[in-house]
């Protein structure tokens, strides 16, 4: 599965990420390439949870 990302750079060695396919999904980072990999990981543990807890992923 694919979803979009975005980046935003706030300030210096600020950069908020987040997916707007899945409702709170994001993550904070010093650099553009760490919130990158952050949002990732929040991606894979969001399908995680929803897949333990057998609920449907909640995309929009």
């Amino acid at each position: 599965m694919k979803f979009h990302i975005v980046i935003q750079k706030v300030r210096d060695n600020l950069y908020l990420a987040s997916c707007p396919n899945l409702k709170g999904c994001h993550v904070q980072a010093a650099s553009q390439a760490e919130a990158k990999r952050l949002i990732r990981v929040a991606i894979q543990a969001l399908i995680k949870s929803y897949q333990q807890h057998h609920e449907k992923v909640d995309i929009r």
